[in-house]
């Protein structure tokens, strides 16, 4: 069964505002670079940047974030002190292989997977990019109203260049409630199909019960198929 926390994300994403029906039109990337600078389109700005070796070649890639700057997707909700100003432009996610030369090339990109402040009720889900030690890149999210909401979720998606394609190989998600303390941690192992539910309460804190499961998986996911986060299910549970 889905946890609240969850579901409730899932709600926001079928709720997303449509800005007057305005499509959303996507830019096409430069291929190459001398510059991290370079591959930010006409019209969009640099919104995150981490740096790290993806590919083991002993060299400082870029996983980049990038938003557009359209301003009909800047809404105001409210008015006077009340009023609240929102940036609902959608944004891309790019992955630069660093040259031996000098440079970056264009690995791969997603349209879609880093979510959009689309909501003046929540804080902005999308919390950074990171290239760790091993070569990991995360991405990290985290959900909860802005009117003091009780629910809260944590969600990174670890991705891992392998197999000429960079797949997600774990997802770690945290839904708790800040009034009871209960608190439901999901770990995802998706190279060897396991995954970990502990369940714990972190105002009387008790001692986490670990379940472990096996689930069904075809194929690793990448940035090629993956479309939004919180929109497939394993074992019932929403990632």
């Amino acid at each position: 069964m889905k946890s609240i926390g969850l579901l409730f994300i899932a709600i926001l994403l079928l709720n997303l505002p449509l800005f007057g029906q305005k499509k959303i039109t996507y830019p096409e990337l430069k291929k190459t670079g001398n510059s991290i600078e370079d591959f930010v389109p006409y019209g969009w700005a640099l919104w995150a940047v981490s740096y790290g070796d993806l590919n083991k070649d002993n060299l400082q890639d870029a996983v980049v974030v990038v938003q557009n700057q359209d301003i009909v997707f800047v809404q105001t909700k409210g008015t006077g002190d009340n009023a609240i100003e929102y940036d609902a432009n959608p944004r891309v996610l790019m992955v630069l292989l660093k040259n031996k030369g000098a440079g970056y090339t264009l690995a791969d990109f997603n349209n879609t997977f880093i979510m959009r402040n689309s909501n003046p009720a929540r804080y902005d889900p999308f919390q950074a990019v990171t290239i760790n030690k091993n070569g990991i890149l995360a991405i990290d999210y985290h959900f909860c109203y802005v009117a003091g909401d009780r629910k809260h979720t944590n969600a990174t998606y670890k991705f891992r260049y392998q197999n000429n394609n960079f797949e997600l190989i774990g997802t770690e998600i945290m839904d708790a409630d800040a009034k009871t303390g209960e608190s439901t941690d999901y770990s995802f192992n998706f190279m060897t199909r396991k995954m970990c539910i502990t369940k714990r309460n972190l105002i009387k804190r008790t001692k986490p019960v670990e379940e472990w499961q096996n689930f069904e998986l075809e194929a690793l996911k990448n940035f090629k198929t993956l479309t939004q986060p919180f929109t497939w299910d394993i074992n019932e549970v929403r990632l």
